[in-house]
């Protein structure tokens, strides 16, 4: 349908703009003004966005995001009352701003479980749906190392001046996307979307550049949560080949293993 295409090309170009957006606000809002209009054009965006999107699923998949974001309200509530009582914290982090990378969190994770469900749906029927996620995640990665290495990069924990973010104004925040988009990214790579045997590897090799971004920004949540996938995704992936028993799949079994 023509507003099927209308929206796989909002969700694409929007997938694409979030490093840049990223990148905006922490320029208008460190470097120029403390308030950024950025921060107000995405979460409008973003929220035309989610609704399109949640009006175009199916009752199943409503229902795995209404429960989603009961956990996420859950969990919102629990992290805010053990912070608010938590003097150390708030001495470095203010509650409202805490507040805020909870909202942000909480979109941002909205927006990657909607775009999954809509593939799952057959819907996302972009030529190659793997192309707006590559090139967002390449944006973040290239501009992560690319301020590390020029030592332009801000700390992610700057009282103990550990983690290294760039330009962008929350370590954990990013650190949450790059996992969404890593969790993405691996589906598809696996997926009947990409059968090529070659980029199935090349996907593979670059998710290993991808994660030692995570492991750059210096957060727990990123570190820990980055092996859980790949571990996840190794065990599932050993399953899968050893039961398909060809010699192309005896060569990515090895490369798996050097890899592990």
């Amino acid at each position: 349908m023509k507003k099927d295409k209308y929206l796989n090309i909002l969700i694409g170009m929007y997938i694409i703009l979030l490093p840049i957006f990223d990148i905006a606000s922490y320029i208008t809002q460190v470097m120029i003004s403390k308030y950024s209009f950025i921060n107000l054009l995405r979460p409008l965006i973003l929220g035309v966005i989610l609704l399109l999107l949640f009006l175009n699923h199916n009752k199943k998949a409503r229902k795995g995001i209404i429960f989603f974001n009961l956990l996420l309200l859950f969990y919102s509530v629990i992290h805010l009352l053990i912070y608010k009582n938590s003097i150390d914290l708030l001495t470095i982090y203010p509650l409202k701003e805490e507040l805020r990378l909870l909202a942000f969190y909480g979109f941002s994770s909205n927006l990657f479980i909607n775009v999954y469900y809509y593939y799952l749906d057959n819907k996302f029927k972009l030529k190659y749906p793997i192309v707006p996620f590559f090139i967002s995640s390449f944006i973040y990665n290239l501009y992560l190392y690319l301020t590390y290495i020029f030592k332009l990069s801000s700390y992610t924990y700057f009282d103990s001046k550990t983690g290294f973010k760039g330009w962008f104004l929350s370590g954990n925040v990013l650190s949450v996307i790059l996992l969404l988009m890593e969790g993405i990214l691996l589906s598809i790579i696996v997926s009947n979307k990409v059968k090529n045997n070659i980029k199935y590897i090349a996907g593979l090799s670059y998710l290993l550049i991808f994660n030692y971004s995570i492991v750059l920004l210096g957060t727990r949540t990123g570190r820990y949560g980055s092996l859980l996938i790949m571990f996840v995704f190794l065990v599932l992936e050993f399953i899968r080949l050893l039961k398909i028993r060809s010699n192309k799949n005896k060569l990515i079994l090895k490369v798996l293993l050097f890899i592990i």
